[in-house]
């Protein structure tokens, strides 16, 4: 079956919702469905079931990017083209160390903890030390990201900071409506 077939057979077909199926995107068409085996068939990319969690190693921390998560971005980039809109990723996963020297940089500028807090977080707080963020940037600006905010929430990703108009995360399933705006990063966590 070919990935148009498949994305038909998906769409025109019942889906059972007592068992947690995937939702698939497929390239192209550009389009997202929810799987009704427990894995996307035919090299359709997996988006996950729902909000994404962390997945930690055996040492209980966890070290990269969650991959749900970049697929969601990669969905999110090829729905983004045919819309002639370009968009790339900028940050992604950062160790604690990472998030630590940023915070701490962000401390010496403002002058204190709770000033910086407001654009970076401390790496206890911070969803990038949990591979569950990502910063977002667009070369049409203001344009650009307008049209990922409105369009993120179709592979399950949203922008959570009324300040922050870059960061993004899977807090959703696919096709459900992002929550409100948190004023910054010291209000939500």
């Amino acid at each position: 079956m070919g990935l148009l077939a498949t994305l038909s057979f998906l769409l025109s077909h019942h889906i059972d919702h007592r068992v947690a199926k995937p939702f698939c995107f497929d390239s192209l068409t550009s389009g997202v469905a929810q799987s009704q085996t427990a894995i996307c068939p035919n090299n359709l990319l997996d988006l996950g079931v729902s909000a994404l969690t962390p997945l930690p190693r055996g040492d209980g921390e966890v070290h990269s990017l969650n991959p749900l998560l970049k697929n969601r971005f990669e969905a999110l980039k090829a729905i983004a083209e045919k819309s002639r809109i370009s968009i790339r990723l900028t940050s992604g996963f950062r160790t604690r160390a990472k998030q630590e020297a940023l915070y701490l940089a962000e401390v010496k500028l403002k002058g204190s903890e709770t000033l910086a807090a407001h654009w970076v977080l401390p790496p206890q707080l911070s969803q990038h030390t949990r591979g569950l963020a990502i910063d977002i940037a667009s070369i049409e600006g203001s344009v650009g990201m307008a049209w990922v905010q409105e369009h993120s929430n179709e592979v399950g990703l949203c922008r959570i900071y009324a300040n922050e108009r870059w960061h993004f995360e899977a807090v959703i399933a696919p096709g459900a409506a992002c929550p409100q705006l948190t004023p910054d990063p010291r209000s939500a966590r």
